[in-house]
């Protein structure tokens, strides 16, 4: 069985997707997909508040990572972030890793034992393939609190333009397949 989870955060709720498909062996014994992707459950987590807090302001690249090569080398390596935590969630400690420690710290400091950690990151090109800017989103959540970060950085900049939302969680409305 393969499985997916995928989320989306908008300015009052989470929204987490799990989705799966079926392997099968194939003549070779490889794992093959067998079938479609289908939701197994979706889990809406409001903010109870109404809405989540949210600050945004342009946060000064650490020293170390003022090039794009810092950016790319193991960035969840000396980032404070716990190393179980950073394998047991590589993609969120990834993409959280590349941003300054302030935003670093901020998140951990408000989710310190996250049970969902994602992270996607995104290197936008000019059309010669020169790379031109970073695009990092993540999700860090617990039981009760959840922090999503939207960060954006063009190559060589000394800042990252971060927006970073903080939700106290309700029970999550879990709508079943």
């Amino acid at each position: 069985m393969q499985r997916r989870i995928g989320w989306q955060a908008t300015p009052d709720r989470i929204v987490i997707t799990t989705a799966e498909r079926e392997l099968s062996k194939t003549s070779t014994g490889k794992l093959s997909p067998s079938g479609e992707w289908l939701i197994e459950d979706r889990r809406t987590y409001c903010d109870i508040n109404g809405k989540a807090a949210k600050r945004t302001g342009d946060v000064p690249v650490d020293t170390k990572q003022n090039s794009s090569a810092g950016r790319h080398s193991d960035p969840a390596a000396s980032s404070g972030i716990e190393a179980s935590v950073a394998e047991q969630f590589p993609e969120g400690a990834r993409s959280l890793g590349l941003l300054p420690s302030a935003v670093r710290s901020s998140a951990i400091a408000r989710v310190a034992s996250p049970v969902q950690f994602d992270g996607v990151t995104t290197q936008w090109s000019e059309p010669d393939g020169t790379p031109a800017s970073f695009e990092v989103n993540v999700l860090r959540m617990d039981a009760q609190r959840a922090v999503v970060i939207h960060a954006t950085s063009a190559v060589g900049s000394s800042s990252w333009s971060v927006s970073q939302a903080t939700y106290r969680l309700s029970e999550a409305e879990i709508e079943q397949a």
